[in-house]
């Protein structure tokens, strides 16, 4: 039978419990130089993905048929679901704040390409993401996770820009 926690018990105990010393005694050295530095892994890895998602944005940019189609002129084939709006940041207090998450949505906006799954379009390129169905999306939808090495991600954008001129044609 199995017995419950004491209320004595602190959070941090019933946490580590089953967790080996070696791994605890790691956490907590990486936490004393988080502290320690002020935080600047998280100004640098926030840096990181700011540039990346600047990157993405301009890729879509790029797209002859981004923005408003005027008439006559069919929407592009992709698109790039945008980032939410400049907020507080709640740990360096920055006020506008770009949130850049580790993951893009990108939009097939064609029922009829690629059978309206974005996610065989971008199989198809050798572009590797989830399917918004694993979100309560639609197919339509694609999820793309940004954390990846700089190499890896240099090759997405290369790949992306042969699918994107791909669907202009």
């Amino acid at each position: 039978m199995r017995t419950r926690p004491r209320p004595s018990q602190s959070a941090c105990t019933q946490a580590t419990f089953g967790s080996p010393r070696e791994n605890q005694l790691r956490a907590l050295a990486v936490l004393e130089h988080v502290v320690g530095s002020g935080g600047e892994i998280f100004t640098f890895a926030r840096g990181r993905m700011l540039r990346r998602w600047e990157r993405l944005e301009a890729l879509f940019a790029s797209l002859p048929e981004a923005g408003q189609p005027e008439a006559g002129q069919e929407a592009a084939l992709f698109s790039l679901e945008p980032r939410d709006a400049p907020a507080t940041d709640a740990f360096s207090g920055e006020v506008e704040y770009a949130p850049s998450p580790a993951y893009a949505w990108i939009k097939l906006n064609s029922a009829e390409a690629f059978g309206g799954d974005a996610l065989a379009a971008m199989a198809a390129y050798g572009i590797v993401g989830r399917s918004g169905r694993e979100f309560g999306a639609e197919p339509c939808h694609v999820r793309l996770e940004l954390l990846m090495r700089e190499q890896t991600f240099e090759l997405l954008i290369a790949k992306l820009e042969e699918l994107l001129r791909a669907g202009r044609q």
